[in-house]
């Protein structure tokens, strides 16, 4: 099997007929170019030369100064509603985290505190209900002084007086409602108040630490807005206490030369390519003409010295040498039968 020798990639023909055709105008496309840059640095050198001088004319000098003027107050104009679009995005965020921003941070610590010390009472309270410290207390307390009051009847009164009687069962109703108590406390029942309560508090003290958590982040984001703000106004200032005159900017009186002139280059050697009628392949003088063409030799004057020949010079005048290196050929056609 015959193992094909490895062909140098070449671009392909359309962008080497764009390169030659190109190289064929330069003069269509150099020249306009050039002078759009002459033109511009022209421009620049008569703005920033002769502006005061008495040569300028003084009717251009009054359109370019109120051209700097309406232009000023468009930037102007164009400053105003970015500031106050600034100012509403800062006044609604806020608004929207009115209780995040680090203004609110030292409250919202001492009021985290407090929530703190009162979920801390709250807490103790429901543990003495749970285990009955604070009611056996006074439980105990009261019968004591029950219990005086009737060793007292006794002494005075003999154990049928109806006071002494009387005494003693409202001494059991008592005792009975205190066991009755106690068995309630051991079964473990709380006020429903007290745990509504500790929920309360509990679900404050994850509100404000949650505001406190998200405080730094809150204080990045209107950093941020401040500092657009303040540029917005700095820039606002500056071009109020710009100078009303006229100054030109040569950069950009470069640039809109140089891209002038390269606009004004490619359209000419377009139109000036589209526009050339010569005939320089023989597929398009067989198509002008209807009849084949037998031969082609090479123009003499096209053909450089002996010993500074070009590869070129020495290719077949085919449709794609003289299409890629525009080779001048004369063409011989057969005659119509």
């Amino acid at each position: 099997m015959p193992i094909e020798k490895n062909k140098r990639a070449e671009p392909p023909s359309w962008i080497l007929k764009f390169v030659n055709t190109f190289w064929q105008r330069r003069l269509w496309f150099f020249v306009p170019f050039l002078s759009g840059i002459v033109l511009s640095i022209g421009l620049i050198l008569i703005l920033t030369q002769f502006y005061n001088s008495a040569i300028f004319p003084p009717h251009i000098r009054e359109w370019l100064e109120a051209e700097n003027v309406r232009l000023t107050r468009n930037s102007l104009d164009g400053l105003r509603k970015i500031l106050y679009h600034q100012e509403s995005e800062i006044n609604q965020f806020k608004r929207m985290n009115e209780n995040e921003l680090p203004s609110m941070l030292k409250a919202n610590l001492r009021i985290l505190g407090q929530l703190h010390i009162d979920l801390h009472e709250t807490q103790k309270a429901i543990r003495a209900e749970s285990t009955g410290e604070a009611k056996r207390g006074l439980w105990a307390e009261d019968w004591l002084k029950r219990k005086r009051a009737l060793a007292d009847l006794q002494k005075r009164f003999p154990d049928r007086h109806p006071r002494v009687v009387a005494a003693k069962k409202e001494f059991g109703l008592f005792e009975k409602n205190i066991l009755d108590k106690e068995a309630a406390i051991l079964a473990g029942d709380v006020p429903v108040a007290l745990i509504e309560r500790e929920t309360r508090l509990m679900e404050k003290v994850r509100l404000y630490e949650g505001r406190i958590e998200k405080t730094p982040e809150r204080e990045k984001t209107m950093a941020l807005l401040l500092e657009k703000r303040n540029q917005t106004k700095a820039a606002y200032q500056a071009l109020l206490d710009k100078k009303p005159s006229y100054v030109p900017d040569s950069v950009l009186i470069a640039l809109q030369g140089i891209l002038f002139g390269f606009l004004v280059g490619v359209v000419l050697v377009f139109v000036r390519e589209k526009a050339d009628r010569s005939i320089r392949t023989h597929e398009a003088l067989e198509q002008l003409l209807s009849v084949p063409v037998f031969a082609s030799i090479l123009d003499y004057k096209a053909i450089p010295p002996e010993g500074k020949a070009k590869p070129s010079a020495m290719r077949p005048t085919d449709a794609s040498s003289a299409s890629l290196y525009g080779q001048k050929s004369l063409f011989f056609a057969k005659d119509r039968p």
